[in-house]
């Protein structure tokens, strides 16, 4: 007894779709749904990366302050009341919230960074500095989690419900959990 496969007529022998193969149902030429939907997802992805950094922005505005000014805060033991309310005159910060606020995203949009509150010096300079060490360390650590993370999960999906499984599963939560100034 033989059996013969039938391929349909917009597939290949293996059942890959043809170049150019047109879908069944509507008529029209079939793309690669893979593609498109992981693109979609990605540029969506990228999108709300601007949502979410406004949001953070707000939240770190509005609790900077929910203190009373920032100076007062990191420095009002250490200065004279002249002195103090000099600063938080020169700071701008006895002017109303929603100005701050106006003023604050204002300043981020055009890449002042501010200036810190001890000595004075450009935000973005010090970012400028220290900056490197941290991609460093940063790009390091990624590319070491995508290859320990990547093999681990390949063996993980290989032997699915197995002790390796388990034993990969209880370690990846470890590592997550691990606090990062620890795991540093």
């Amino acid at each position: 007894m033989t059996s013969h496969a039938t391929a349909r007529p917009d597939t290949e022998a293996g059942g890959a779709p043809k170049t150019g193969a047109v879908d069944s149902v509507r008529g029209k030429p079939r793309r690669n749904r893979i593609s498109g939907g992981f693109f979609r997802f990605v540029i969506t992805r990228f999108l709300l990366i601007i949502p979410t950094v406004f949001i953070l922005v707000t939240i770190v505005f509005f609790v900077m302050r929910a203190t009373g000014d920032p100076i007062s805060a990191a420095m009002g033991g250490r200065l004279t009341p002249q002195e103090l309310q000099r600063r938080v005159h020169a700071a701008g910060y006895d002017r109303p919230l929603i100005v701050q606020y106006i003023d604050y995203l204002g300043d981020l949009l055009h890449g002042d960074l501010g200036t810190t509150l001890t000595d004075n010096q450009p935000v973005a300079s010090i970012l400028v500095r220290y900056g490197a060490a941290t991609l460093e360390l940063t790009l390091l650590s990624l590319v070491i989690a995508l290859l320990v993370g990547i093999g681990l999960g390949r063996l993980a999906a290989r032997r699915r419900d197995s002790l390796s499984d388990a034993s990969i599963r209880v370690f990846a939560i470890l590592c997550y959990a691990t606090p990062v100034f620890f795991l540093g």
